[in-house]
Parts: C-alpha cells; structure tokens; sequence
C-alpha cells in the first residue's frame, strides 16, 4: 500500500517548541527527525558511523508491533542521519554494530517518541545515546496509528513467546479461532484472524507452526474473539501436551475498527467427510511417512477451518465422502548439502457411491539445505496456497 505523506498535515513539537506554521507530513517528520538526531550527536559522534535503522526497530509502545507511522519514522530518521554525516543501512553491519531502536505512544493529543541508539555486543549490548520528541496528532492521518488484525495477530505471538521462559523454540500447532464466551455465533472474524496469525506464525522468533495432525513435542495455539458492548477482546494461550495454559496473550480493540462484513455469522455447513491417504503409484510417499503426516495435517485443518467436520476413513464403515491423497517426492542434489525437491500431491473426491466428484493435482518444486525435509516441508507448504484450498473447498460443498 503507498501513503501520499505529502499531501498529509501535521504539527510537530520537540522540546516543548510548538511549530506553529503548517508543514507537509514529510517536512513535519524531518523537523521532527532532525531534532531528535541533533540529541543523539550530542551525546556520541554519529559522523562516518554506520547505523542500522528499519522500520521494525520501531513500534508502538503498547501493542509492541510496528505501525504505519514506524515507516515513516525510520525515512525521515535515515534522512536527518545522513545529512549529519551517518552511514545507514537496513542490515546490521560489522562484530558491534549500531542499531537505531524506538518506540511511540498515542497520550492524548500528542505521541511521545523515544529513541534509544544501541551498541550491539556479544555478551551485551548498550544504550550510547537517547532521545526524546513530540509529535502533535489533530492534523495527521489516523492510519498512521490504525491497529487492524495484522497488528493484533503480531501483538498475540509477541506477547506469547515474551512469556515463553523455556528453552527452545516450541512446534506450535494453531487451532482456528473460536468465540470466547460460550453462545455466542462463529463469526467470519475468526477466519482473518487465523490468517494474520498464520502469517505471523511464519516469520516469529521463537514458535514454530507445524502442520503435523499429531506429535507428542507439538503444543496448542488457540486463539478466541469476544464481544462485548463495543469491543473486541482477543486471546491466544499456548497450551502444553497436558492441556495446562504456559503463556497467553490478549488485546482489546474497538468494535468500530473491525470490517462490518467480519462481524457476520460464518455459514454453517453440516458436512462429514472422511479423509486417507493411499499410495498409488511406485513413487509415492508411504504411508507412515512424516510428510505424509504433515500432508493430512494440512487437508484436515483446511476443511476444519470450513466447518467441515473430518475423520479417517478407516474409523468408519458408512458410505460417505471420501477424500483420497497422494504424495510424490523427488530430490536433486545440486552441491553439497544443497538441492531442491519436488512434491506433487493429488486430491481425489469421491462421494458415498464411490464416484469420482472432483480431483485435483499440483507440483512445487523448494530448496533445501542439509536435510531434503526442509524442502518437502517448503514446497507442501507451497502447493495448499489460497487458490488450491479453495478450490478443494470448492469441490466438496458442490457436494
């Protein structure tokens, strides 16, 4: 998404220094930058010193994620470094390097901006330099600031894994995320909801999800949506093998800020099926493979975000749809530990009289390094991308 800042009013304040002339949201954040770089050189040399400066370094003070305005900042803080002689880069640079880190808070009328310039070191790192500014708010854009579902999911997994103490990054297995507060409906907020944190999930620091159906190492990541009144309470508990909550995060949001089309009821869908995997052909993956695990994993938690109810086929002796997998692997070393492999998963369904209904096939290809699984995980990952899940759904609610 592109902000047109220049078209954007905004009152700076810096030092209690009320700038009382109208200025562009760029000018405004460079007024706004350039005194806050001013305090950091006056108190360590910034001429020909490499700085680490993104967007990322800086967040929002009560959620702990970066916002749009965090964008915004670290621009016009990498121009107002510049002009002082810094050398800035998005990457950290050399043993100990230099890393600009701040956070902002929304108090009132104004937003309260902390700098802090870090020495990054081994054993420790440390603050060399702080900074303070103001920024007033009556004239900015309110999306500067906006939480939406991609900062709540962010603000859950953060919170979450501060309160993870253990050692280790956990395998985490994410439930879809259902009402809060018993009676109330399934709403299709739960389906964003699980969307944002499965993108979080992805790229987190300490969890890791896994699509796995079942393993004795993998804990729970439910998350939960409430209503009440005029708000929206947000939950996520990582839950440990023997069902006991080991950390939990939680947001409150503004009923307001949610899409209206959201807040709607998810369709309920009284469906069955039943889902196998079969080995078809010379290639194909056994059946107690761990990435034919992590196949079914993946169909099973795509029909149970659908409200699709699954069971394996060998529990049940009823005719009813049967869903029927495949997988094919093959893996090339290129060099070294390196290559890549190639995955190709077939999908067949079959209604209750054994009649094909639909089928669906598709082949990605993932790198790996050292241990082919981490290309077989890659490229599953790959083939149940939006445009195949739907069209798996597809096929079974035109039943």
């Amino acid at each position: 998404m592109k902000y047109v800042f220049g078209l954007l009013v905004c009152w700076v304040t810096v030092f209690s220094i009320v700038v009382g002339h109208g200025m562009a949201a760029g000018a405004g954040s460079s007024e706004l930058a350039g005194s806050l770089v001013k305090q950091l050189a006056e108190q360590r040399t910034l001429k020909g010193v490499t700085i680490q400066v993104a967007p990322g370094n800086f967040k929002d003070q009560i959620f702990d994620v970066p916002l749009v305005y965090s964008t915004i900042l670290a621009e016009s803080l990498t121009a107002a470094l510049s002009e002082n002689g810094s050398k800035v880069s998005e990457r950290e640079q050399g043993e100990n390097p230099y890393i600009l880190l701040g956070s902002y808070l929304v108090h009132q009328d104004v937003v309260e901006i902390t700098l802090r310039l870090r020495r990054m070191g081994m054993e420790f790192s440390t603050d060399v330099a702080t900074a303070r500014g103001t920024l007033h708010i009556a004239n900015c854009d309110p999306s500067w600031f906006a939480v939406g579902l991609e900062q709540v999911a962010a603000s859950l997994v953060t919170q979450v894994e501060q309160q993870y103490i253990r050692q280790g990054s956990p395998d985490v297995r994410l439930q879809a995320p259902v009402p809060g507060i018993k009676g109330q409906p399934t709403r299709k907020l739960g389906n964003s909801l699980k969307k944002e944190l499965e993108l979080t999930l992805s790229h987190a620091k300490k969890l890791r999800a896994s699509f796995l159906t079942s393993h004795p190492t993998i804990y729970t990541l439910q998350p939960t949506y409430s209503i009440l009144d005029d708000q929206v309470s947000y939950h996520l508990n990582l839950i440990n093998q023997k069902g006991k909550v080991i950390a939990a995060g939680s947001v409150v949001r503004n009923i307001s800020e949610i899409m209206p089309e959201l807040l709607e009821q998810s369709a309920e869908e009284d469906i069955t099926v039943c889902l196998e995997y079969k080995k078809k052909k010379a290639r194909d993956v056994s059946s107690d493979s761990k990435s034919v695990e992590m196949l079914l994993g993946y169909v099973e938690q795509l029909f149970t975000d659908g409200n699709i109810e699954v069971i394996l086929c060998e529990n049940t002796g009823e005719e009813m749809m049967r869903v029927s997998t495949s997988l094919a692997l093959k893996a090339k070393s290129l060099r070294d530990d390196y290559g890549v492999v190639s995955a190709t998963v077939a999908i067949s369904v079959l209604d209750g009289q054994n009649t094909r209904i639909g089928r669906l096939t598709s082949t990605q290809n993932a790198p790996y390094s050292g241990d082919p699984q981490e290309g077989v995980e890659k490229a599953i990952h790959k083939i149940f991308n939006p445009k195949f899940q739907n069209k798996l759904t597809a096929i079974i609610l035109s039943r």
